[in-house]
């Protein structure tokens, strides 16, 4: 297993009349990867949600910020379990046979 510490730190400054904002700053919670511990700071007094891709474990931050000086924080700790395999036991998959990129839900 490895653990990771992720912060993100973010500052905008909010033109009237406000603004909706989508990050994608949370770390996924997947088979392979947990999420241990987890903060998001907001500086203004809003709603959030956030909204997991069930097909991806991708997590997307939204909210209607106001006008004026925003910052985001986020910070986690993340575990990471690795696969392991043998390289000669996996196959080349072309750039068309990839899956699709998941997509928030709005």
């Amino acid at each position: 297993m490895v653990r990771i510490e992720i912060q993100v730190d973010l500052n905008y400054d909010v033109s009237a009349p406000g603004a909706d904002f989508i990050f994608n700053i949370h770390a996924a919670r997947t088979a392979r990867q947990s999420v241990s511990n987890e903060s998001l700071l907001l500086s203004q007094a809003i709603d959030s949600t956030v909204h997991a891709d069930p097909a991806t474990g991708n997590r997307y931050l939204r909210l209607r910020a106001l006008p004026g000086p925003l910052s985001v924080s986020y910070r986690a700790t993340v575990d990471l379990n690795h696969d392991v395999a043998d390289p000669t036991s996996l196959a080349e998959v072309p750039v068309r046979e990839l899956p699709q990129i998941g997509r928030a839900h709005v």
